[in-house]
Protein backbone atom coordinates (compact mmCIF):
# COMPACT_ATOMS: atom_id res chain seq x y z
CA UNK A 1 0.00 0.00 0.00
CA UNK A 2 1.28 3.33 -0.89
CA UNK A 3 -0.20 6.76 0.17
CA UNK A 4 -1.67 9.38 -2.49
CA UNK A 5 -2.88 12.74 -2.09
CA UNK A 6 -5.58 13.50 -4.32
CA UNK A 7 -6.53 16.92 -4.14
CA UNK A 8 -6.76 18.29 -0.21
CA UNK A 9 -6.77 14.49 0.52
CA UNK A 10 -5.08 11.31 1.27
CA UNK A 11 -5.86 8.40 -0.05
CA UNK A 12 -4.69 4.83 0.35
CA UNK A 13 -4.27 2.76 -2.94
CA UNK A 14 -2.46 -0.69 -3.74
CA UNK A 15 -1.99 0.02 -7.71
CA UNK A 16 -1.50 2.89 -9.27
CA UNK A 17 -3.59 2.85 -12.93
CA UNK A 18 -2.81 6.57 -14.30
CA UNK A 19 0.51 8.49 -15.49
CA UNK A 20 2.13 9.73 -12.22
CA UNK A 21 3.99 12.76 -12.46
CA UNK A 22 6.37 14.61 -9.73
CA UNK A 23 6.77 17.99 -9.64
CA UNK A 24 10.24 18.45 -8.19
CA UNK A 25 13.12 19.09 -9.67
CA UNK A 26 15.37 17.65 -7.00
CA UNK A 27 18.91 16.34 -9.08
CA UNK A 28 20.07 12.89 -7.57
CA UNK A 29 23.47 12.47 -6.41
CA UNK A 30 22.99 8.83 -5.03
CA UNK A 31 21.23 5.89 -3.76
CA UNK A 32 19.12 8.32 -1.27
CA UNK A 33 18.51 11.11 -3.15
CA UNK A 34 16.57 12.60 -6.13
CA UNK A 35 12.92 13.43 -6.36
CA UNK A 36 11.73 9.63 -6.49
CA UNK A 37 13.86 7.29 -3.91
CA UNK A 38 12.69 3.79 -3.96
CA UNK A 39 14.21 1.81 -1.27
CA UNK A 40 13.09 -1.87 -2.86
CA UNK A 41 13.37 -3.38 -6.47
CA UNK A 42 12.24 -1.31 -9.12
CA UNK A 43 10.53 -3.71 -12.30
CA UNK A 44 9.77 -2.23 -15.41
CA UNK A 45 7.96 -4.23 -18.24
CA UNK A 46 8.55 -1.83 -21.09
CA UNK A 47 11.34 1.43 -22.43
CA UNK A 48 13.05 3.81 -19.92
CA UNK A 49 13.54 6.84 -21.79
CA UNK A 50 16.71 9.05 -19.27
CA UNK A 51 17.64 12.63 -20.20
CA UNK A 52 20.65 12.53 -17.92
CA UNK A 53 23.49 10.46 -16.92
CA UNK A 54 23.53 6.77 -15.69
CA UNK A 55 25.53 5.79 -12.50
CA UNK A 56 25.86 2.19 -11.55
CA UNK A 57 26.84 0.93 -8.30
CA UNK A 58 27.02 -2.91 -8.81
CA UNK A 59 27.06 -5.45 -12.02
CA UNK A 60 25.38 -4.12 -15.35
CA UNK A 61 23.75 -7.25 -16.77
CA UNK A 62 22.53 -7.09 -20.28
CA UNK A 63 20.41 -9.54 -21.61
CA UNK A 64 19.39 -10.34 -25.57
CA UNK A 65 20.64 -7.64 -27.37
CA UNK A 66 23.39 -6.08 -25.61
CA UNK A 67 24.38 -3.74 -27.82
CA UNK A 68 25.82 -0.04 -27.20
CA UNK A 69 25.83 3.22 -29.91
CA UNK A 70 29.09 4.38 -28.50
CA UNK A 71 32.23 3.39 -26.80
CA UNK A 72 31.60 2.01 -23.46
CA UNK A 73 34.19 2.99 -20.83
Amino acid sequence: MCSVETGNKEKEVSKLRNTIFINNLTNSTGTTTGALVIQGGLGVGEDINVGGGIYIKGTLLAGLDGRFNSTVY
